[in-house]
């Protein structure tokens, strides 16, 4: 038989007791669930960033693989607790912006979840009914009880498209990763798209960039190198050295393309 897996994405760290007690809570109804953590260091409430994670993890899974994303997850009447059903993969997360981004043009199924917790009051909605959903669905049990069809999303953010204005093509930053690489919201296709022919520079910060690199070490030490990440999403690095750090970039700043 077929270990069922489930996934976690939180802004949770490392450090607290949060991810153990999840896994804890999994394991003490199913001691043979597979737990992969993709991440727990997602900048807290940051859900612009958890969408770019796992819109490049989930689709490595197999089918029926069910996520838990604990980023930014208390429900109210605006955002409530919702399990996603998309890419036959299940994706339980509240409703405040992260799926919408993931999923921006495919066909989904989206439930309100319903659940009622043992406890009248909670905060860690993420073991409390993630975790508990994720459990019944893992099970094959009846969680379908729990459900109620939803229309559309709620919040419908939709930040992965960058800005035409003019000449100027504006993108916003997606992650600040591990190595302090930029990656923004610019897809291949579309820059290409606006360049076309037309000579153009990378504008970073003070910086000005003419050249679209095909790796880091085209770029010598330190020096600043923008290429198409794995990702397929324009990158912004120095080699070998803390590119958001030592160019003064985080999540509110903005990557330019000037075409002339």
């Amino acid at each position: 038989m077929v270990k069922k897996i489930i996934t976690l994405l939180t802004d949770f760290g490392n450090k607290d007791h949060y991810v153990a007690a999840i896994k804890g809570t999994i394991f003490s109804r199913l001691p043979d669930v597979n737990i992969v953590d993709i991440s727990h260091d997602i900048t807290p409430f940051n859900t612009r960033e958890a969408a770019f994670v796992l819109s490049n993890s989930y689709k490595f899974f197999p089918k029926g693989t069910i996520h838990i994303i604990g980023v930014n997850s208390e429900a109210s009447i605006e955002t409530p607790h919702i399990l996603v059903k998309a890419d036959d993969q299940f994706f339980i997360c509240a409703d405040n912006g992260i799926l919408p981004i993931v999923f921006y043009n495919k066909e989904v199924s989206i439930y309100e979840i319903d659940f009622i917790q043992e406890s009248p009051v909670f905060t860690f909605s993420t073991k409390d009914v993630f975790a508990e959903i994720a459990i019944l669905i893992a099970a094959g049990e009846n969680y379908s009880q729990y459900l109620r069809k939803q229309e559309g999303f709620k919040k419908n953010y939709i930040t992965f498209q960058p800005i035409i204005n003019g000449d100027i093509l504006q993108g916003h930053i997606l992650l600040i990763d591990n190595y302090q690489n930029i990656i923004t919201n610019i897809t291949k296709e579309i820059f290409q798209n606006f360049v076309k022919k037309s000579p153009y520079e990378i504008l970073v910060t003070s910086n000005k960039i003419g050249k679209i690199s095909t790796g880091y070490s085209d770029a010598k030490e330190a020096d600043i190198v923008v290429l198409f990440g794995s990702h397929g999403y324009l990158e912004v690095a120095m080699n070998k050295s803390n590119g958001a750090e030592l160019l003064g970039i985080d999540y509110r700043s903005n990557i330019l393309v000037q075409r002339y």
